[in-house]
């Protein structure tokens, strides 16, 4: 029997050619929770209608996609995750392959993701996302537990997925008609699939709950046409080998110097703007970068040495370095960071002092050489 419950849920990507523009996922990952959310508020007429005590237009107004998705953090799997969030990492090497992520341009770079949430009865309900793109995101670590990769998404529009069987195209024509489609306005943007639709083709815009047009011509005439809308729910599989990363397993230093952490993040933000939205649609444009890169490491630690107060006097920049290894394959976390205005200790209670490094990445001769995630593991 099918499972009924969140046991059966998956989470795939893949990165797109071009944003917006979905393609089949085809990289799953275990994942802990997902709360990708469709927000599209009602607008409702604020006109004044003599005698009326009840409002009677409304419309949908402008669609955001965005929401969270938390995982541990693999070797391998989450690497298209990482480009989304940093940039897409220069690959080297013949197996072992070392990808490099820099904080380079992220115009252009955008996913599909699709999220599969079971009903109870067992059938499994895909939701795609396309022009996916990282708003911002952490890798987290705390002793006992996995180290987690979080990130934040947004979309560029959202498809479900379903099926009619009376569709009627027209050779050279972008409308299409069926008598069962129920056409909405929030079909624009969606895939559409069948006999004569071409390859890619979406739904440009929709006439009535009968009639839609196409973003390209159909290729033959035909009747009683099977017609798909969105993606199908893809076929979840995962990498062999896939182990994830540990903080008994890892090691943190600054300026070359190891240093006792009990736990911390690496944060990234990437300054996108995601509410670039134009006449003709509710659903927003490919989000570009409008700011500097905020990434940050944040470190606890015990009160052991005076040597960090010192550096925050100083204002001076250090190499900070996290990493961890995960059977043979390590991930390298290097940023050049300068002690922000972290809390200071002081004397609370009876227990340990407790201080938390907050250190911002600072440009050095390069944004290269200012931060670098490298992760190195056997798939190509």
């Amino acid at each position: 029997m099918a499972l009924g419950s969140g046991q059966a849920g998956q989470v795939g990507f893949k990165l797109e050619t071009t944003p917006g523009v979905p393609v089949t996922v085809d990289t799953f990952v275990p994942f802990l929770s997902e709360s990708l959310d469709n927000d599209t508020p009602t607008m409702v007429s604020k006109a004044i209608v003599a005698g009326r005590r009840i409002p009677a237009q409304h419309a949908q107004g402008n669609t955001t996609l965005a929401g969270g998705l938390q995982m541990e953090l693999y070797n391998k799997g989450q690497e298209d995750l990482l480009a989304l969030l940093i940039g897409t990492p220069n690959k080297t090497g013949a197996g072992p392959y070392t990808r490099t992520h820099n904080a380079t341009d992220l115009t252009g770079v955008s996913a599909t993701m699709q999220v599969g949430r079971p009903e109870v009865g067992g059938t499994v309900d895909p939701f795609t996302w396309a022009g996916v793109k990282a708003q911002s995101g952490e890798i987290a670590f705390k002793a006992g537990e996995f180290v987690t990769l979080g990130v934040d998404p947004v979309g560029m529009t959202e498809s479900t997925y379903r099926t009619v069987t009376d569709g009627v195209t027209t050779n050279t024509s972008t409308t299409i008609t069926s008598a069962t489609a129920a056409f909405v306005a929030a079909d624009i943007g969606k895939p559409i699939a069948g006999t004569g639709i071409p390859a890619n083709a979406t739904i440009a815009a929709v006439a009535s709950a009968t009639s839609a047009t196409l973003s390209a011509a159909a290729t033959a005439t035909g009747t009683g046409v099977t017609f798909t809308f969105g993606k199908a729910l893809a076929s979840a599989s995962f990498l062999s080998g896939q182990t994830p990363y540990t903080f008994a397993h890892g090691a943190a230093t600054i300026a070359a110097s190891g240093v006792n952490v009990t736990g911390g993040k690496v944060k990234f933000g990437s300054m996108l703007n995601a509410g670039r939205r134009f006449i003709g649609t509710r659903n927003i444009a490919q989000p570009l970068e409008s700011d500097v890169r905020d990434i940050t490491f944040e470190l606890d630690l015990e009160w052991d040495t005076m040597a960090h107060y010192t550096r925050f006097l100083s204002h001076a920049e250090h190499a900070v370095v996290v990493a961890f290894t995960a059977g043979t394959d390590p991930l390298t976390i290097t940023g050049n960071c300068y002690l922000g205005n972290s809390p200071k200790p002081q004397v609370s209670s009876r227990d340990i002092l407790e201080q938390k490094l907050v250190l911002p990445v600072a440009h050095a001769t390069s944004d290269t050489s200012a931060f670098s995630a490298v992760m190195v593991n056997g798939t190509a």
